[in-house]
């Protein structure tokens, strides 16, 4: 089981399929990857639908966080920091990044 929470606050609770059942329950259909950098690598930690930058948490110790290996820097992906340590420029700065990557 999981649980996912976007920035406005919003909760998600989710079972077995993070991604489907994120889209089902908000009626989309398309989801880009969230990664994180940390001290040991970069992770992906969650989706951004429909703008909504949605962070998931296992629970009951399953963890959703997985280490990735970006190759290249032409990806789909867009590098985000945890939502309380953002600040509206950086944003800004990797809403333009993704954008020209596109």
């Amino acid at each position: 089981m999981f649980m996912a929470y976007d920035q406005y606050g919003n909760h998600y609770f989710l079972k077995k399929y993070p991604r489907k059942e994120l889209l089902t329950q908000l009626g989309r259909q398309h989801a880009s990857k969230m990664y994180v950098d940390r001290k040991d690598g970069t992770y992906h930690i969650g989706y951004i639908i429909a703008g909504l930058w949605i962070e998931i948490f296992g629970l009951e110790g399953i963890t959703f966080a997985r280490k990735v290996t970006l190759h290249s820097r032409r990806t789909n992906a867009v590098i985000a920091l945890p939502v309380n340590k953002r600040d509206a420029a950086l944003e800004q700065r990797i809403r333009h990044e993704s954008q020209r990557d596109t």
